[in-house]
């Protein structure tokens, strides 16, 4: 009987054992969406009223009829974050009637006007047109106050604006 108890046991043994052996295995898949390319289209420059040298300080706002404006082209629906680069360290830039605006921080000199205090509409994030892709940036910024001895002439500069998802 105890030989017959052996037997058995060792059978359902082996039995037991090669179910502990089975396998089992599932797939997942890996996708993504390539987004469509960003493109910037300056729609119109920040431009400063003329103003004789001393003159106070002017601010352009956001949306004015002379802030800087841009249009974006992205994906549709998507959120898209931009910033105004092309700074220097102390976030201005200077312009300047000969090319004349050195130095980081610029160094405001009579030959070189320093505008600052840059904004952007919504604060620098919008989410685009669900359909189109489309979304218009408006950009302001602060001239400030002219040297007393400033040189009279055109002064001009330029700023970036930097958009990425």
């Amino acid at each position: 009987m105890k030989t017959c108890a052996k037997l058995f046991l060792a059978f359902a043994m082996a039995i037991g054992f090669s179910n502990a052996y089975s396998q089992a295995s599932g797939t997942a898949t890996a996708s993504m969406s390539v987004l469509t390319a960003i493109s910037v289209t300056k729609t119109q420059d920040l431009v400063f009223t003329s103003a004789s040298a001393g003159a106070a300080s002017e601010t352009i706002a956001v949306g004015a009829g002379n802030s800087a404006g841009f249009d974006i082209t992205a994906e549709p629906g998507t959120l898209v974050n931009y910033t105004v680069t092309g700074l220097d360290s102390a976030n201005k830039i200077g312009i300047s009637h000969n090319a004349n605006c050195t130095g980081d921080p610029i160094d405001p000199t009579i030959d070189c006007i320093l505008i600052s205090g840059f904004d952007t509409t919504n604060s620098g994030s919008q989410t685009t047109d669900g359909l189109t892709g489309n979304a218009t940036v408006s950009v302001g910024a602060t001239r400030e106050v002219l040297n007393a001895s400033q040189v009279a002439g055109a002064y001009t500069g330029t700023f970036d604006l930097t958009v990425t998802y």
